[in-house]
């Protein structure tokens, strides 16, 4: 996958974003919904939704839940998300920040 820098964000090309500022009480709800074709013709369906919630001036903590369907196979899985941000905003110019997620096995 290809990485690029736009808007301020950095992206992965995938059209996923990854804003390194993190706003305290921030909430967030995030729905997604798509479809893909394999090259066997198989149809792909995924639907997700998230709830975000920005808990300390440094904190960004989310939890999504996902639903894969392909041909007569569903999945549904649960992801967390964190994200840390290392330096205040505004002091320096470059934001650091520290992003991981947790998809149970």
């Amino acid at each position: 996958m290809r990485n690029c820098w736009s808007a301020g964000c950095f992206c992965r090309c995938c059209g996923l974003c990854l804003y390194p500022a993190v706003e305290y009480g921030e909430r967030e709800i995030d729905i997604k919904y798509g479809t893909a074709s394999s090259q066997a013709g198989n149809p792909a369906k995924v639907a997700s939704i998230g709830l975000g919630f920005g808990a300390k001036e440094y904190w960004f903590t989310e939890i999504y839940l996902k639903q894969v369907r392909s041909g007569n196979t569903e999945v549904t899985l649960a992801e967390w998300e964190n994200k840390f941000q290392l330096t205040e905003t505004g002091n320096i110019r470059l934001i650091l920040a520290l992003s991981s997620k947790r998809k149970p096995r």
